[in-house]
């Protein structure tokens, strides 16, 4: 008879940390293997499983995990005394619980146990409360030997409001969009978020798209928790307002509410950085940029001191100008202040109206407001004005 003893380490959630007859004492773990002549076989070729000996099972639990308010173990689980699957059994508390065979395919068992084959893999789950909770999995034992504990361990079930982050929130084209994301810590499915502009209009929408972002920091989630909300608007300043739609306990809440500016204004004239009239904006702009926009003409009157923008759907080239966002808190009385400024009454037809305010873009497609002359004005313009070839009035 030849007989080899193999002491090692066990290694939780190795397969190959577990060999059947194994004595397990403070943590080390005595292998016996005891080889009759005749019944080897082959070299290298593993023993009939009786020559393996009998006793408890084992196995390991690789994770336990929290989604939503389900509690989820899941790993692999072996009886020495028999190649089929067995029972593995799950409590919570000590009282709460729920079993399964262990019939999963698990192909790596296999490849450490070959006598017992892949169908050894498992995964339970129970739905509990919120708060923190012990788990524990056993093995349940077939033939000599007993039942054992392969693990436990503590979770939190969390459990209360939505949370999440509105990334940004824009304005183009006469529409507002938020996007961002948000998540319920009492499910991984994807929760409502909904828009409000200025306490009334609103619009919602499921919190769905992919966000591996997301899911990195929350794995339980997973990536299924991205928003973006549309809805149109009228041109000025709006108060935006997201909110997460709670569910299960807890509250929905507000993400966050900004208030957003209307469009920039395109100045070309006395308005321009540096020049007579912009006095009216200094220090109640975000942003400024020299540029151009296009279909328009640039006069002025004999005499006058101050340009004219007259449009024109021929000249791709445009004017020169300069654009000013405007700081939200500040955008309707800067409004308000311009269109005195320029003599401007939007209630009053615009026949009768030297300039009026016009939404157009600019070179970049960027929606801006421009003060053009009037219709009566800019006919008189294009027959008693002086075009200024260059588009820029700050180089006539």
């Amino acid at each position: 008879m030849r007989q080899s003893a193999e002491v090692r380490r066990v290694h939780r959630g190795d397969p190959g940390a577990h060999r059947p007859g194994r004595l397990a004492v403070f943590g080390i773990s005595i292998v016996f293997a005891v080889l009759l002549p005749g019944l080897l076989g082959p070299a290298g070729a593993v023993p009939p499983r009786e020559v393996l000996g009998s006793g408890d099972p084992f196995g390991s639990v690789e994770s336990i995990t929290v989604s939503g308010g389900r509690v989820t173990a899941s790993g692999w689980a072996v009886d020495p005394d028999t190649a089929s699957s067995i029972i593995v059994q799950m409590y919570v508390d000590g009282s709460a619980n729920t079993m399964a065979w262990a019939g999963v395919e698990r192909p790596d068992v296999a490849a450490v146990y070959p006598w017992a084959g892949a169908a050894h893999g498992f995964s339970l789950s129970l739905d509990v409360a919120p708060g923190t909770h012990s788990v524990c999995v056993y093995a349940i034992n077939t033939g000599p030997g007993a039942s054992v504990l392969l693990r436990c361990g503590s979770v939190v079930v969390p459990s209360g409001d939505p949370f999440g982050s509105v990334e940004s929130i824009s304005v183009s084209g006469g529409r507002v969009t938020a996007s961002g994301w948000a998540v319920d810590p009492d499910t991984a499915s994807s929760i409502i978020v909904q828009m409000y502009v200025d306490g009334s209009a609103n619009t919602m929408a499921w919190a769905g798209l992919e966000r591996p972002d997301v899911a990195a920091v929350y794995p339980w989630a997973g990536a299924a928790h991205g928003f973006s909300l549309s809805l149109d608007v009228a041109p000025g300043a709006h108060r935006v307002c997201v909110y997460a739609i709670n569910t299960g306990p807890g509250a929905s809440v507000a993400l966050d509410c900004r208030l957003v500016a209307g469009p920039p204004f395109f100045v070309y004239g006395s308005l321009r950085n540096g020049q007579s009239g912009y006095y009216l904006i200094d220090g109640k702009t975000t942003n400024e940029f020299t540029t151009r926009m296009p279909l328009l003409d640039l006069y002025v009157l004999s005499g006058s001191s101050y340009p004219y923008a007259v449009p024109n759907d021929g000249n791709q080239v445009g004017i020169v100008g300069e654009v000013m966002s405007i700081h939200p808190v500040l955008y309707q009385d800067v409004v308000s202040l311009l269109d005195r400024h320029e003599r401007y009454d939007p209630t009053a037809p615009p026949d009768n109206q030297v300039y009026v305010r016009e939404l157009r873009p600019t070179r970049e497609e960027l929606p801006s407001w421009v003060y053009v002359a009037g219709p009566r004005q800019a006919s008189y313009l294009r027959s008693s004005g002086i075009l200024i070839a260059s588009g820029d009035w700050l180089r006539w």
